[in-house]
């Protein structure tokens, strides 16, 4: 690898990280990069290679040719890095591995060295910024925008008091069980249990006006999350007794005696279940 630096002169020649034109990077949001925070924005960056540790620089000036006109001066941030033993690569590339929900370890691989640095977000409050965005919009007027938002809500177990006002206006939107069952997961949350079960009885309510058996099933489940295993089995008997040709009534009442401990009941509805399933990717669920 020939970036044009005598290792240990002491001196700081910084390296474009690439070739011709400035090497950039961009960020849609803000970062932080091996401790250091960057806005969101496009950096020039730059390399100072060493024997032991290297030196990446974020510059402000993303526009010049190569490094040949670098300032310090406008240096966003600098870190440093511990080059790694690599296999051979013989064109210069960027890449990205250990990718988690809220970091990835972006790297320069050239020849049998890679030089990595770990890019760190706030995934949650990225995705809040997003659909707070989108509804601003189109989503806003139907239900299934509003819900999917509070349902990342619930489902991450953040931002409970805004995710209550997006549910809210999901069921002004249109009332069903899908935006009861995640309104109740919600006040379970913030411990506004009794809340929670008034919701769950709205819910039940409903079904039993719709007579639909996807309903009552929603309705089954929003007890098992909420721990009362007995009451879910009820609802869930009821459905059976509603539906009996419907398999996934039967593998929802499994489900409620598997919880409760009851393996004998559990895989007989759990055999009916697999008899009455229309075809393999239902059978083998």
């Amino acid at each position: 690898m020939s970036p044009g630096v005598a290792f240990g002169s002491g001196e700081e020649f910084p390296w474009r990280a690439g070739a011709n034109e400035n090497t950039t990077i961009t960020f849609t949001h803000d970062v932080t990069i091996s401790g250091k925070e960057l806005p969101a924005g496009t950096y020039g960056l730059h390399m100072i290679p060493a024997e032991e540790d290297w030196t990446i620089i974020f510059s402000n000036d993303n526009a010049s040719w190569g490094s040949f006109f670098y300032n310090a001066a406008n240096d966003a941030a600098r870190i440093t890095t511990r080059p790694e033993g690599a296999g051979h690569q013989e064109w210069l590339m960027y890449g990205f591995e250990d990718i988690t929900s809220n970091s990835v370890v972006a790297y320069l691989h050239w020849e049998k060295l890679k030089i990595p640095f770990r890019i760190e977000m706030d995934a949650q409050e990225i995705r809040l910024a997003s659909m707070r965005q989108e509804l601003t919009n189109l989503p806003a007027f139907g239900w299934q925008g509003p819900l999917q938002a509070a349902n990342y809500c619930l489902q991450n177990n953040i931002n409970h008091v805004e995710a209550l006002g997006w549910v809210e206006r999901s069921i002004s939107n249109n009332r069903n069980v899908n935006n009861m069952s995640v309104k109740a997961g919600l006040l379970d949350q913030l411990s506004r249990n009794s809340e929670a079960d008034n919701v769950r009885k709205e819910a039940y309510d409903f079904a039993r006006q719709t007579g639909v058996e996807a309903d009552m099933n929603m309705v089954g489940y929003m007890y098992l999350q909420a721990n009362n295993t007995d009451r879910a089995i009820e609802i869930f008997k009821k459905n059976v007794k509603a539906h009996p040709n419907a398999w996934n009534v039967y593998d929802s009442l499994g489900e409620g005696y598997h919880r409760k401990g009851d393996m004998k009941k559990a895989i007989k509805n759990y055999q009916t279940a697999l008899q009455k399933a229309p075809g393999r990717p239902n059978r083998f669920r």
